[in-house]
């Protein structure tokens, strides 16, 4: 289209960086919520929402450079989450989650921007993160899955930088630091 540029996430997590064009708008939709770059650097990830809200997904926004502008889906959240006007607008080193009820914004330091977008190297970061999190993570880039078959170390906290595509020694670590048996 000659008047703006649109994508549509379903799912996963994408980064994109768009030329500066105000004559054409770049839009992604994503689970009802539409982001607007004019130049800049960002991502935006599609995500399943927690048990309470089976069905529904949750959208998480991070802009590395420039400006984006947030439409979150108004009518499913509920009047006080809505971004004020004042917030509607991202910066660079801004985060927002976008869930069924509310809508959370906070400032990322430039070393977080830089590990929460290492996946686009093949890595992964986490900082006390709970086992069960780290793990989906770890599943959604490699075929073989792990399974966590003790719930009660569901929510041990992990740390540290990790090859996408080597589970193996994601594993060994897990044996080696905090004596889980896998």
């Amino acid at each position: 289209n000659s008047t703006y540029r649109q994508v549509v996430l379903d799912r996963g997590e994408a980064l994109f960086k768009v030329a500066h064009d105000s004559s054409r708008p770049f839009d992604v939709r994503a689970a009802g919520t539409t982001v607007r770059a004019v130049g800049t650097e960002f991502s935006v990830r599609v995500r399943e929402a927690g048990v309470e809200n089976r069905g529904r997904k949750d959208v998480e926004v991070l802009v590395r450079e420039g400006r984006v502008a947030i439409d979150p889906p108004e009518r499913e959240l509920e009047r006080a989450a809505v971004l004020p006007a004042s917030r509607s607008t991202l910066s660079a080193g801004e985060t927002v989650t976008i869930t069924a009820n509310r809508v959370h914004v906070e400032k990322v330091a430039e070393a977080d921007v830089s590990r929460k977008l290492s996946w686009t190297e093949g890595r992964l970061w986490f900082e006390r993160q709970r086992l069960a999190d780290v793990v989906a993570e770890f599943n959604r880039y490699n075929r073989r899955q792990l399974v966590i078959a003790d719930p009660a170390i569901a929510d041990l906290r992990i740390g540290g930088g990790f090859e996408a595509t080597d589970p193996e020694s994601f594993v060994a670590a897990l044996e080696r630091t905090l004596g889980v048996r896998a």
